[in-house]
């Protein structure tokens, strides 16, 4: 399992995730569960997957939407139409693979979960929640959508944090690491390392490796966070 999350700002979305994962309930390793694409040589749009749940199922979902996504035309890779062909490849996907396990919705089963942030030059950018076979976006009044075992903690927390969609790139990225620290701390399954990748409103994709996140224990945010 895992947690991750998408937060809207002034300036474009943030996902973040945590790095651990687990293999049988067991075996426990860190990996890479975020995933962004730039599509230049058809559209030039950009596309950022992060997922929860079930490694295998969902990274294979995610590269099928990437090798479809990649071979569009170009007039097909608008945000609309990346979001359609998502929709189309998720929902086939659920009933092939998912519906028919045995263990779908048990423990140890194949069940994933995704945030998806999609721009393009034509209708800019947008952030979307799925569940199942279902993905919907995410509103200006909603700003953020979580995912995995510390979705409700994490939405806890960024309940008191996210008071409006007007934040800075400091400030997201302070928030981001705060409630990814307590998810961690406190949610048995997630662990390890922290990733967070920006999708700005011009399109540009950017880690935010080099961001001083050293203050995300911040006892004013922490006060904040527990004075709801």
């Amino acid at each position: 399992m895992t947690s991750a999350c998408g937060l809207k700002f002034s300036e474009g979305v943030l996902i973040c995730a945590d790095t651990e994962m687990s293999y049988g309930g067991e075996l426990k390793a860190q990996g890479i569960k975020i995933f962004p694409y730039e599509f230049d040589s058809n559209g030039g749009s950009r596309a950022i997957f992060a997922y929860s749940g079930a490694t295998h199922y969902a990274k294979m979902l995610i590269q099928q939407c990437e090798y479809v996504l990649q071979r569009q035309l170009p007039d097909k890779m608008t945000r609309q139409g990346m979001l359609d062909t998502i929709k189309d490849e998720l929902c086939k996907f659920h009933h092939e693979h998912i519906y028919k396990h045995p263990q779908y919705q048990m423990i140890g089963g194949p069940d994933f979960w995704l945030v998806v942030a999609l721009w393009s030059p034509t209708d800019g950018l947008g952030v979307y929640e799925s569940s199942d076979d279902a993905i919907v976006e995410v509103t200006d009044s909603d700003m953020y959508a979580a995912i995995g075992a510390g979705a409700m903690l994490a939405r806890y927390l960024l309940h008191s944090l996210m008071m409006h969609a007007y934040l800075k790139v400091a400030d997201i990225a302070t928030v981001a690491t705060f409630v990814l620290a307590e998810v961690k701390a406190w949610i048995q399954g997630c662990g390890g390392g922290s990733e967070l990748v920006i999708l700005k409103n011009d399109g540009e994709l950017s880690g935010i490796g080099w961001f001083d996140i050293s203050h995300h224990c911040c006892p004013a945010i922490a006060e904040c966070a527990g004075s709801k």
